[in-house]
């Protein structure tokens, strides 16, 4: 929820730490955290700028925003599951599109629906071939009465046959198989390889009519994927840029390449050769440059929710939120209620896609407490109401990018106790929380110090919304992603590229966005 050129990838990684503490230890050795952030927007404004000085483009430059469950966030009746990946990049598009120098449209689906919808200032693609299956969408199917298999009806036909002749014909069928296992090395690699290679070449030609299809000049992703590849390569086809955003620390850290094999090899190409990559925090940023030799900009994400304004006096809860995920640790919610039968406690929970066992392994451990309530889902405009309520808020996860769960809370002026998740130091540096450093007696003293103190609770929360407001504005982050865009704008003219927007008014083509 970016790399080279199609075929080469020049400038390998400085080094290529096996794990994320490896990584950790030698980025500490090499450079700290602050002397990446310093150096970032300095190298940022000579690489990313053309001779022009990154002028204005003549025509409205277009970004699109690619997102798999984008779809849920926009349709919540779809039922389908997004994130805080899907929040911050309707967040930022929905704040760019408000500048006239730029046409916004999003990339997604519900592998159903192919049609253009304009929802506010965005432009957004539904595509056919992309995105998450909504269940009942599909097109109703006339039912079909299954055979019999084959090899069935063959066994029943033996076994009325002459003894002699059944024998002989088992005889031969065992012998092709002993030859089929004998060739299978000569054979099954190749096959398996060309079958991989008509499969790329397939899924790449669907990109090719997706991003021509949403016409744009620069195409943006974020959260590690496997289909950022083809996204990265069809871009590189088609003379579009592309920018990656980085969602998770583990995109940078090498945990997912490492998870995800030949997948994860293709998605470091794409991180190396990325027209921009874009990092959340200046962990990121460092990591960015010592593990792939390059550098990243540094936009921190965007609060998606306005301040609150409700007084610590009324509160009553303590709240988690996320999807349930085994990385998000849920259970560790369940036991903290356990601990503390006299607090209330509030979970919205909805359903994991990757350990979809987990939510009702959840609904049957809540049902065990009285003071325990579970919301499998929620429409997001509604979580601002429950921030307002709770007393702090829980994250239990093992590790995440910047949640955006930090920042509803910190605006709502709800303060934060983490188990192990805090980037940059967040919590403590700013003052607006705990983390209890994957401590569990620490972690449940913190909690109950919280929900005792009314007046720590008040001061810290008042911390969190002047944090938010300093830090985390949306239209600082959208004017920042603004130039970094008109500087990838600028930098295929040196390369002898022209954009679509410039080829459209060389050609006398109309605009698409001008009759809307």
């Amino acid at each position: 929820m970016g790399d080279s050129s199609a075929l080469t990838i020049s400038g390998a990684g400085m080094f290529e730490p096996e794990s994320q503490s490896a990584a950790s230890g030698q980025l500490r050795k090499r450079l700290s955290t602050e002397e990446a952030v310093r150096e970032v927007p300095a190298r940022s404004q000579t690489e990313w700028h053309g001779p022009n000085g990154g002028a204005e483009p003549d025509q409205p430059l277009r970004v699109c925003f690619i997102s798999a469950n984008l779809f849920g966030l926009l349709w919540p009746l779809s039922g389908l599951p997004f994130g805080g990946a899907e929040v911050q990049i309707h967040t930022l598009a929905s704040e760019l599109a408000r500048n006239p120098l730029f046409e916004v449209s999003a990339l997604t689906g519900n592998r159903v629906l192919s049609k253009r919808e304009r929802i506010g200032d965005i432009t957004v693609v539904l595509e056919a071939n992309f995105g998450t299956r909504q269940q009942g969408a599909t097109q109703s199917v006339e039912p079909q009465v299954a055979s019999p298999g084959f090899a069935k009806a063959c066994r029943r036909g033996l076994d009325r046959s002459p003894a002699v002749i059944a024998e002989a014909v088992r005889g031969l069928v065992r012998s092709a198989y002993s030859c089929r296992r004998a060739l299978a090395p000569l054979y099954l690699g190749p096959l398996r390889r060309a079958r991989e290679f008509v499969r790329h070449v397939r899924r790449l030609r669907e990109w090719l009519e997706m991003l021509r299809s949403a016409d744009a000049d620069i195409y943006v992703t974020r959260c590690a994927a496997p289909e950022h590849w083809y996204v990265w390569f069809a871009c590189r086809l088609l003379r579009k840029g592309f920018v990656y955003m980085v969602a998770h620390d583990n995109d940078v850290t090498g945990k997912y390449a490492k998870d995800w094999g030949r997948h994860g090899k293709r998605f470091e190409r794409c991180l190396r050769s990325a027209d921009a990559v874009i990092c959340q925090h200046g962990e990121q940023v460092a990591l960015m440059r010592a593990r792939y030799g390059r550098e990243a900009h540094l936009i921190r994400s965007s609060c998606p929710v306005p301040l609150g304004t409700r007084r610590h006096a009324n509160r009553t809860t303590i709240l988690w939120v996320a999807r349930v995920d085994a990385w998000k640790q849920p259970e560790m919610f369940v036991d903290l209620a356990r601990c503390m039968p006299e607090e209330s406690f509030v979970m919205v929970a909805p359903d994991s896609q990757v350990d979809p066992d987990n939510l009702s392994r959840l609904r049957r451990a809540a049902a065990e407490l009285t003071n325990l309530r579970l919301l499998p889902t929620i429409p997001f405009e509604e979580t601002m109401a429950l921030f307002e309520q709770a007393k702090l808020f829980v994250n239990t996860s093992q590790f995440e990018g910047f949640p955006n769960t930090f920042l509803q809370a910190a605006a709502c002026a709800t303060p934060i106790v983490s188990w192990t998740v805090n980037p940059e130091n967040v919590l403590e540096k700013h003052k607006i929380g705990y983390c209890a450093n994957g401590d569990w007696a620490r972690f449940e003293r913190y909690v109950r110090q919280l929900c005792s103190d009314q007046a720590l609770r008040a001061r810290l929360g008042e911390n969190g919304r002047r944090y938010v407001q300093a830090h985390h504005s949306p239209s600082a982050s959208a004017d920042r992603f603004a130039q970094i865009c008109r500087a990838i704008y600028n930098e295929p003219r040196r390369q002898g590229r022209l954009p679509a927007s410039a080829s459209r008014a060389q050609e006398g083509a109309p605009h698409p966005m001008r009759n809307r």
